[in-house]
């Protein structure tokens, strides 16, 4: 199936929950980081595609089972939740051996293992392209939605913003391993902040991680929550390696900064007061909640509407899904 280029991921989202209506039987449906069932089960799936969510130039399979279940798990811990169980789906083209499979699973598993969840089943098909959809699920007794930001709170961030992209950006290049380590590990395998979130859950209000980008994920909890979100550009964490790509380039450095995914650190907002370190994670306030609506940037002293988003999986990718 084609999806045209010029529809992008969340206008989909909009048109499915249009046409399937409000569910029954969920707490929280179509439109936040995960489901909340009726008795409070967290409920997300996750796809990654051979290609499109990872290079296998210079990712292996290990990386890969790792990595995909992180990104799919910290859906769950997005909402404030203790992940459970994982569910893996395969799609595997000719060529892949039992070594291969046992590799994946390796990287599936040394993800699981240090958040406490398992992996309790899934399914394998046969396929011309590489793929692993992901389901997870988890508990929470008071989950934190994207539309519980407030007037008056704060907006914060765990650690740094746009290191994995930073880490891709070393791998694809070449790049020194010693200056870009840090960022490497994030890419190759970001951990969600589930430790630091069970710390900081009981001042959080509403709660997203940054998996599409900090313009996206912020534009998600101000439209949510209909309330306008100013991001401080001068308060953003950032990796010395990451501004190096940048020398002498700050506009080039604020889009990255921007429009940069697969982080998975938590972004929330707060009355306050939060911690500056959270279980070894630092957390910085990165900007405020106002009356208003939409995403904007303080800059110099300057606010304007912010126009960035994060990677969209099917709008203005040049070519067809």
């Amino acid at each position: 199936m084609s999806v045209a280029h010029n529809t992008g991921e969340q206008q989909l989202i909009d048109i499915i929950g249009r046409t399937l209506g409000r569910p029954a039987r969920a707490r929280v449906g179509i439109g936040d980081d995960a489901a909340v069932l009726a008795d409070g089960t967290i409920l997300t799936t996750d796809a990654y595609v051979d290609g499109v969510h990872f290079d296998r130039r210079y990712l292996s399979l290990v990386d890969i089972g790792r990595r995909a279940t992180l990104a799919a798990v910290s859906d769950v811990v997005a909402m404030a939740a203790r992940p459970d169980a994982v569910v893996v789906a395969l799609g595997l083209p000719a060529g892949f051996s039992a070594r291969d499979i046992r590799t994946l699973y390796r990287g599936i598993g040394q993800a699981c293992r240090p958040l406490g969840c398992e992996v309790v089943g899934g399914d394998i098909v046969c396929s011309q392209r590489f793929f692993l959809a992901i389901s997870a699920t988890g508990s929470a007794r008071r989950p934190r939605l994207r539309s519980l930001a407030r007037p008056g709170q704060g907006l914060y961030i765990t650690d740094n913003v746009a290191a994995a992209e930073t880490g891709r950006v070393a791998l694809d290049r070449g790049l020194s391993r010693r200056q870009f380590g840090a960022a490497i590990a994030r890419h190759r395998a970001p951990f969600p902040r589930l430790a630091a979130m069970l710390r900081l859950r009981p001042g959080i209000a509403a709660l997203t991680d940054t998996s599409d980008g900090l313009a996206t994920d912020a534009r998600h909890l101000a439209d949510s929550s209909r309330v306008r979100i100013v991001i401080d550009r001068a308060a953003l964490p950032v990796l010395t390696a990451t501004e190096s790509l940048f020398t002498g380039d700050e506009p080039g450095l604020t889009r990255f900064l921007l429009t940069s995914g697969e982080d998975h650190e938590l972004l929330f907002t707060s009355k306050g007061p939060v911690p500056r370190r959270a279980a070894g994670v630092n957390v910085t306030r990165i900007g405020t909640v106002e009356p208003g609506s939409g995403l904007h940037i303080r800059t110099r002293g300057r606010v304007s509407r912010l126009r960035e988003h994060g990677y969209d999986h099917l709008a203005g990718q040049g070519k067809s899904c």
